[in-house]
């Protein structure tokens, strides 16, 4: 298991995802479903960037920047 931190660059700017899975290929396709059930109309996703990929152990996590989710 992993867990992904992707950054996806839409008209609201860029947006982090954070996913757990077992593959890339279903990291990505979680990141479609996830924006789906947080937008209530999709915005146009212009890039998905995996940014960061680590083994999903007891105590991983990422850090997000105050500046990051500013856009």
């Amino acid at each position: 298991m992993n867990i992904y931190r992707f950054e996806v660059k839409c008209e609201q700017g860029l947006v982090p995802v954070i996913i757990i899975a077992d593959t890339d290929e279903i990291a990505f396709k979680q990141v479609d479903i996830e924006l789906e059930k947080y937008y209530i109309s999709v915005p146009q996703i212009d890039e998905i960037v995996l940014y960061e990929k680590k083994n999903a152990k007891k105590t991983t996590g990422f850090v997000l920047a105050a500046s990051f989710l500013e856009g």
